[in-house]
């Protein structure tokens, strides 16, 4: 009896926890070490959002992102930097996201290189389409071996 008990207690404590840092499908909230490796190892292409809860150009600007990250869910890997934690600062700090122009600012990274995408701009979903489309094709163009396997992102 008791163990059902803890058991349904456990699981609800997990939900709760799995919904709170997975707020939005398909975004990661940095967490440090672990994320940073992920970013740094995999093929895959990842957009980094640098923000902090206490800027009014970043609450301008989670529209837009919000619904960039739910259009585009699966085609890549989309993580949330929040500036206002130690570990994200530091973070933010090391890909030089404080140094292109302020926050908001999204970050394109493929096998660890960061490209800016947005620096302090407050930009519409449709601007931010075409920024990353941008960046999408220097990086099937470059020539240091990074690039995608095929057109997966024609629909930006």
């Amino acid at each position: 009896f008791f163990f059902g008990i803890k058991m349904a207690w456990l699981v609800r404590v997990a939900v709760v926890l799995l919904l709170a840092t997975c707020s939005q499908a398909g975004l990661m909230a940095f967490n440090g070490e672990h994320t940073e490796t992920g970013i740094n190892e995999d093929p895959e292409v990842y957009l980094v959002e640098v923000y902090s809860k206490m800027c009014g150009s970043c609450q301008e600007f989670a529209p837009t992102w919000t619904k960039f990250v739910e259009k585009f869910d699966g085609k890549f890997k989309f993580v949330g930097v929040n500036i206002d934690d130690k570990k994200g600062m530091a973070y933010a700090q090391k890909i030089g996201a404080m140094d292109q122009g302020g926050i908001p600012s999204v970050m394109m990274f493929k096998g660890g290189t960061p490209v800016p995408v947005v620096s302090g701009d407050v930009v519409s979903p449709k601007e931010l389409s075409k920024r990353v489309k941008d960046q999408v094709k220097k990086l099937q163009k470059n020539s240091a071996g990074m690039y995608l396997k095929s057109e997966p992102h024609s629909d930006l």
